[in-house]
């Protein structure tokens, strides 16, 4: 038996208290170290001592942290009398912890308190040994994470200099401050700042943690149609995080209402509407917002006349276009230089003092690598009309402008191809430019030049549409979105331009062509996402179509036998979650380049079937049937789900391959296999490798902290050349690594038998959490530390 020394010991207690604070970010952290002090006791591992220095404020902290979660559980509206019930179970524990804390602070201002030691180590034991059952016990349900309380919108302007912006946005706060005042309408012609003003409201609200608002739900609307309740409805669960039926189809709207009222029932929360057509009266109606309550406010943004004959607004904020000093300086703050002497005649005509013109038209002239001929400008403008209502003809008319003052045809050609996607959604950046590669949109880069190399131009391009104002720039470039407006725009640019290489079509979703698309068969590039079409037309030809993109179909279950035989030319084919269980012959896919059929999780398909797609790039078959290694040397880029060892096999023979991504779905078998497949990685020279884990922090760290075995092939994932990127789900890539590396140090760290224990790694409050969180939970799997 090995002795600890007190300045150890000192350091013990030290490691468990701030260890605590740095760890209490998830439940499952917090009972893995409740269960290493009470372990501490029970093994006799450290003396009681230490839980008495560090296991009384653990057990404290540990209720408290318990009860937040009960609370935020009860905030978000779920399992109500579940936690009522454990809600009470906490009382009672918190009180009998409540004459421990008076005994422990006696017996700390004893000058022998440790002759108390062994007496107190008991009940805190004991006290530990009750928060762990309730943590064993207490359903899961209970600790699911809640909606957060505001999500902040990135990349909003600020309208502190715009006394017109800004004084609509104060009236809508004071309004809000009204208890009298349940629904507030902001109106305006388009494009005069609806959406800006009430984007400051919502980060207002997250800015600010006065709590007037329980949760601030905000809900952006297409323009281009009207939307029914049920699409609103479904985006208010989306926000809340309301359990939804798999079939969404089959959705009742009194169901889906009674469900989100059942979350937001007694709860102060604020529901903000942008770009609503028509009045708000049935979503006011299903949700039941009435005046007798005060839980729910609702803000619309509008520019239809109709949407404010609503019974239901109390006040309507009018908001007009700025005034032509307001216009000028919102110019020149984005322009940055002096402006020309008919500044004034600039931002009133050809900018119409309007912000949503004045910020595209500014950055445009910015990025040009020429000065701007602004007599040239002028004198081609319309001046904006002043008696039709929005004027949209007009406002496409000098968007178009500002589309050909971009001058960088590749850029061009992202941008008509994004409007392909719907507005507003998120548009996953890496796949985006594998699309515009295959397509040739960079026909500036060396064919032979690396596809990192490759992506890495298609980047500048996005943030050259991004700079002015074309494209909307989210989480760190790992996505980008394009509104309503500017996709209305190259649907009509496409269409006006029938020679143009970018015609399309593209369907809504209701079987209808959307306006200004090409006919299907005239068009290069074919949109049907999250369409409700259950199979593609037959009979049809298809021979100029260069892309087909039919992600999110959830009722697409076949295709027809023959349909890809006039596919010759196509480059993009996009099956994404469907339904399809099987796929007709590709025989006629002898050009395609990229190909993603991941979470088509009833797909089976065979190595001979594939054998066509001899220019094949990109293949991501992620989450299928599909159990082998594509035998294609065209590959450079391909996403497979690791299952067994068998579905890896072949991958150091695909020598062209530049970018793989390896999903493990079975993580058992993985510490088995894993060492095996990494070795195949590291015979491939240039290769970026990925490996993700789609499970949580908690749960990759115990099973790789109870065998040693298991370790190897981490230290052979962290240690190849050049280093893989590593996921683990609700970590950075980077802190995913140091999670990895913090195993692995930590399991070299911990004594083996005869060895002494004061080689273990004591770490200070500095610490970064997630090393300290590791060493943690490794100490209460399997230390071997004793007293």
């Amino acid at each position: 038996m090995h002795d600890i020394s007190r300045g150890n010991l000192r350091g013990w207690a030290e490691l468990t208290v701030t260890g605590w604070k740095a760890i209490v970010g998830t439940m499952m952290d917090a009972k893995l170290f409740l269960r290493f002090l009470n372990d501490c006791g029970r093994r006799r591992r450290v003396n009681y001592r230490v839980c008495n220095y560090s296991g009384a404020p653990a057990v404290n902290f540990g209720l408290q942290q318990l009860k937040s979660k009960l609370e935020d559980a009860s905030l978000a509206g779920r399992h109500k009398a579940l936690n009522d019930h454990w809600t009470e179970h906490v009382s009672h524990v918190e009180k009998r912890v409540a004459s421990l804390n008076q005994e422990y602070d006696k017996v700390r201002k004893k000058k022998l308190r440790y002759l108390s030691c062994a007496y107190l180590g008991e009940k805190i034991k004991t006290a530990l040994k009750d928060v762990i059952e309730i943590l064993d016990k207490c359903p899961n349900e209970i600790f699911a994470k809640g909606p957060k309380r505001v999500i902040k919108e990135p990349g909003v302007s600020s309208i502190a200099e715009y006394s017109t912006l800004q004084n609509a946005f104060q009236k809508i706060l004071t309004l809000l401050q009204n208890d009298g005042v349940k629904c507030v309408a902001l109106h305006g012609q388009k494009g005069v700042g609806k959406t800006t003003i009430i984007q400051n409201i919502n980060n207002h609200f997250y800015d600010n943690d006065n709590k007037v608002f329980d949760i601030v739900i905000f809900i952006k609307l297409p323009s281009d149609k009207k939307t029914g309740d049920l699409h609103i409805l479904q985006k208010i669960t989306d926000r809340i995080k309301v359990n939804k039926e798999d079939d969404k189809h089959e959705v009742d709207e009194g169901t889906v209402a009674q469900n989100i009222q059942s979350v937001l029932e007694d709860k102060r929360y604020l529901l903000i509407l942008d770009g609503v057509r028509s009045p708000p009266d049935g979503i006011w109606e299903k949700l039941d917002i009435s005046a007798h309550k005060k839980s729910g406010k609702m803000v619309i943004t509008t520019y239809f006349p109709l949407a404010l004959s609503s019974k239901h607004v109390d006040s309507k904020v009018v908001l007009e276009r700025l005034p032509p000093e307001e216009a000028q300086a919102m110019f020149q703050n984005i322009y940055g230089e002096a402006l020309p002497p008919h500044a004034e005649q600039l931002c009133d005509r050809f900018c119409c003092c309007l912000p949503l013109l004045i910020a595209p038209i500014a950055k445009s002239f910015v990025y040009q690598e020429s000065p701007p001929d602004w007599e040239r400008v002028l004198k081609e403008c319309t001046p904006w009309p002043q008696i039709e209502v929005d004027g949209l003809e007009e406002l496409y008319s000098i968007l178009q402008i500002c589309y050909q003052q971009l001058g960088d045809p590749s850029a061009q050609k992202c941008f008509l191809y994004a409007s392909l996607y719907p507005a507003n959604s998120k548009i996953s950046t890496n796949y985006f430019l594998e699309c515009c590669i295959a397509q040739g949109f960079l026909s500036d880069v060396v064919a032979d030049t690396k596809y990192s190399e490759i992506r890495g131009q298609g980047i500048k391009k996005l943030k050259q549409l991004v700079k002015a104002a074309f494209l909307e720039e989210g989480e760190q470039m790992r996505y980008v979105k394009m509104n309503d407006i500017y996709r209305q725009l190259a649907l009509r640019i496409s269409f006006n331009y029938s020679d143009s290489e970018s015609k399309m079509y593209v369907d809504n979703g209701e079987h209808r062509e959307t306006s200004g698309s090409a006919s299907r068969q005239d068009a290069k590039w074919v949109s049907m996402i999250g369409s409700k079409r259950d199979s593609l037309p037959a009979n049809q030809s298809y021979r100029s179509l260069q892309t087909l993109l039919l992600q999110k179909n959830l009722e697409l279950v076949q295709i027809p036998l023959n349909v890809f035989q006039s596919m010759g030319s196509l480059l993009v084919l996009n099956l994404y979650r469907t339904k399809i269980s099987e796929l007709p012959s590709l025989s006629g896919l002898t050009n395609l380049k990229v190909f993603y059929i991941n979470r088509c999780s009833g797909l089976k398909i065979f190595p001979n079937q594939i054998k066509p797609l001899k220019h094949l790039e990109v293949f991501d078959i992620r989450d299928t049937k599909v159990d082998f290694v594509p035998p294609l040397n065209s590959l450079r880029c391909l996403r497979i789900s690791y299952i067994e060892s068998s579905n890896c096999l072949g991958l150091s023979k695909l020598h062209g391959l530049e970018e793989l991504t390896v999903e493990v779905t079975s993580l058992e078998r993985w510490c088995e296999d894993a060492k095996n497949i990494i070795s195949q990685v590291a015979s491939l020279k240039n290769l970026t490798f990925k490996c993700n884990f789609p499970f949580s922090e908690i749960t990759l760290t115990k099973l790789l902290g109870t065998n040693e075995a298991r370790i190897d092939w981490v230290r052979a994932l962290i240690n190849c050349k050049p280093p893989p990127q590593v996921g683990v789900r609700g970590l950075s890539p980077t802190k995913a690594r140091e999670m990895f590396q913090d195993i692995v140090k930590v399991k070299q760290a911990l004594p083996r038998d005869g060895e002494s224990s004061s080689n273990l790694p004591i770490t200070s409050s500095a610490n970064r959490a997630g090393g300290l969180a590791t060493t943690l939970r490794n100490l209460s799997l399997g230390s071997d530390v004793k007293a």
